[in-house]
């Protein structure tokens, strides 16, 4: 596993120098760059998974998060830049597709389209949204509440420790979650597929569908099995999907 010389955003599990294609990808809220390890193994030898780890958790546990939606998306911006050497295209999940749309957007803004967007699990930018989650509960109902919802199996953390690790960028998360307005814009003209689980109480078919306003290209929605967080053992319908639209 290597990671970025530049400031450590970036976490590749396995170098690919000379893929064809860079796939980045934006962690769910909450979650670290590990989170598309497995997602990464499973894609060809000519793509190169690079993996956000932003700061406040991780390897990056001990530098301040940044609480700013606007100023994370220019600092992805800015460290993305570097990498753009060849053609890429973007994976966010959950929060993670927000991020990765809105990345997607400042580089097409400065000449550099993306060849694919996936956006998983999430519903479209422009859908009005509330947080289910309070960010303010104490630290072990907010992780009681958020496994809960996310319909993966109960978690029980007792450990203040432990609960101090994986709360702090939950909460952060949460509360970007909640800043983000959604400004109009013409659409990508990369195309977009979308996917959503089978038994994710959050995301229906609806849902996805709605990511097709925000391209001008090919679009595409999958349902696959699992809860929420089905990213975190990629079904294979998710793995073949991703093939294909990377070509």
């Amino acid at each position: 596993m290597t990671r970025d010389a530049d400031q450590d955003w970036w976490v590749v599990s396995q170098p690919r120098p000379s893929a064809r294609l860079r796939l980045f990808c934006f962690p769910y809220a909450g979650g670290s760059a590990t989170v598309y390890h497995r997602l990464g193994r499973a894609l060809p030898d000519d793509v190169e998974v690079a993996s956000l780890q932003v700061p406040g958790r991780g390897f990056r546990l001990r530098e301040p998060a940044i609480g700013d939606l606007d100023a994370l998306l220019a600092a992805i911006e800015q460290v993305i830049a570097p990498r753009l050497d060849r053609p890429y295209a973007l994976f966010g999940h959950s929060f993670g597709a927000l991020v990765a749309f809105e990345v997607a957007r400042r580089l097409r803004r400065g000449g550099r389209e993306a060849a694919q967007l996936f956006a998983s699990a999430s519903p479209a930018p422009q859908a009005t949204r509330a947080l289910r989650v309070s960010p303010d509960l104490d630290p072990t109902a907010l992780w009681a509440a958020v496994n809960d919802l996310y319909g993966t199996p109960a978690q029980p953390l007792v450990d203040p420790e432990l609960l101090n690790l994986v709360v702090p960028p939950l909460r952060t998360d949460l509360r970007l979650m909640a800043s983000y307005r959604y400004q109009p814009e013409p659409p990508l003209a990369a195309p977009i597929t979308a996917f959503f689980g089978s038994r994710d109480p959050m995301v229906d078919r609806a849902a996805a569908e709605a990511w097709r306003a925000e391209t001008t290209a090919a679009f595409a929605v999958h349902e696959v099995p699992g809860p929420h967080l089905y990213l975190q053992d990629p079904p294979a319908a998710l793995v073949e999907a991703v093939k294909a639209g990377l070509g």
